[in-house]
């Protein structure tokens, strides 16, 4: 599927909750605000944060009429599952 792009947005991989809140203070320091015409206080600068989560399982699956778990036994199969969630912080 296509999906959007966000000019000047950036992907990082995180393999902890302090590699994410890392990524979130840099975003931070990076986001300018500036008044406009209609409020001399307004702020329209805006900040999503996006976390996807992607969970790969995957089982050797045995032919019941060979009983062999061999890998090499080409009537056994390997399923492959992948669960993603993505969730988006504004």
């Amino acid at each position: 599927t296509i999906e959007p792009r966000v000019i000047g947005a950036s992907e990082k991989c995180i393999l902890s909750s302090n590699d994410g809140m890392e990524f979130i203070r840099a975003g931070m320091k990076r986001r300018v605000t500036a008044s406009t015409n209609m409020n001399a206080q307004s702020s329209r600068s805006h900040a999503i944060f996006t976390v996807v989560i992607q969970q790969i399982s995957s089982k050797l699956v045995v032919d019941n009429a060979d009983h062999s778990s061999k890998p090499g036994n080409d009537k056994n199969s390997i399923t492959v599952e992948v669960k993603k969630s993505r969730f988006h912080f504004v």
